[in-house]
């Protein structure tokens, strides 16, 4: 199976979050709760390249390859 997870990583995401300070926080709990849903989501799974292989494509005002199918 290929997995690709496609992530908002814009500053939006962090909009309701009530603990986040835009110029002091380097996260905030909203992308926390992406990070580890994402965990969650392919603990139990077989990851490798000849099993799950597994990607990750963040965006905002442009797309970026955290990684490919291939790592």
């Amino acid at each position: 199976m290929d997995l690709v997870f496609v992530v908002d990583g814009s500053g939006s995401i962090c909009d309701s979050d009530t603990n986040f300070h835009y110029g002091t926080d380097v996260t905030c709990d909203n992308w926390n709760f992406i990070l580890k849903f994402m965990e969650d989501f392919v603990s139990d799974m077989d990851i490798g390249l000849a099993s799950t292989r597994v990607g990750l494509v963040t965006f905002a005002s442009s797309a970026f390859l955290g990684w490919d199918l291939k790592r």
